[in-house]
């Protein structure tokens, strides 16, 4: 790995801690993904992400700080091994957390999101940051900025891509096809009754609703595992990794005072 910020000493850190260097903080949860995938599936796939996207930036210091793998899964509390922070918890760790990075000089921290249910407070959090400090703390779903690549990539239609999906199964099938329940792999793609509403990670929703995952589905599935295999999962990999390489290049350069120009 390139940094990797739990194997350095603190002085090798305090040496990265300039202008250029980022911080990326890979965040994920611990929840259940169907009968077919494993409850760190989306721990696995952000820390995966983090690190081969870090490899790909060649010349630009990425500093990969530890998993944060706890988060706001509450809505999934109905599949055993869930396991949840409140909002008000994850919240508090986000902001707490990008602070010690800010109070030890870095002023370039990206929190790679690897589960949709946390990005409402991921965005709360880098308001907060910076309301108390002077620096850039940008935030993040890999489907987001990998979202024109993904699309180029999936066969699955509207809703097909949302949990325990396309997306998710071939990742896993790729980085630990071990994991992967091959035979419980079942489709479930609910038929809104409203155009208002529905899921899918890439095409999004128009309105959210407060839910509970057994609201919605009786095997904690949204999307079509059905048409996952490794190849894509590589494939999706791939994409998503240059995705985020690329704008970790690009967030090097952030500054708040020079990130815009005034028309004159």
């Amino acid at each position: 790995m390139k940094y990797l910020l739990g194997e350095m000493t603190w002085p090798q850190v305090k040496e990265l801690a300039r202008p250029g260097t980022v911080v990326m903080v890979p965040v994920g949860a611990i929840e259940q993904h169907g009968p077919h995938l494993p409850i760190d599936t989306d721990a696995r796939c952000a820390e995966a992400v983090a690190h081969r996207s870090a490899e790909a930036t060649g010349d630009v210091p990425v500093l990969v700080a530890p998993l944060q793998s706890y988060a706001i899964s509450g809505h999934h509390m109905e599949f055993p091994g869930t396991m949840a922070l409140s909002s008000q918890t994850f919240l508090s760790a986000i902001i707490e957390l990008t602070m010690c990075l800010v109070h030890h000089g870095f002023k370039n921290i990206f929190w790679l999101n690897g589960h949709g249910g946390n990005f409402p407070c991921l965005s709360v959090a880098a308001r907060d940051v910076r309301n108390q400090v002077k620096v850039c703390m940008a935030v993040a779903s890999f489907w987001q900025i990998a979202g024109d690549q993904i699309k180029a990539i999936r066969e699955s239609g509207v809703g097909g891509i949302a949990h325990a999906c396309e997306l998710e199964t071939s990742l896993i099938m790729h980085l630990r096809p071990d994991l992967v329940r091959t035979e419980h792999i079942k489709k479930n793609i609910p038929k809104w009754r409203t155009p208002w509403f529905g899921m899918d990670l890439i095409y999004g929703r128009k309105v959210m609703l407060g839910h509970q995952v057994a609201d919605f589905t009786r095997n904690g599935v949204f999307g079509d595992p059905t048409l996952s295999t490794p190849e894509k999962g590589k494939r999706f990999m791939d994409a998503i990794t240059q995705a985020v390489a690329d704008f970790l290049k690009d967030f090097s350069t952030w500054d708040l005072d020079t990130l815009y120009t005034y028309d004159e």
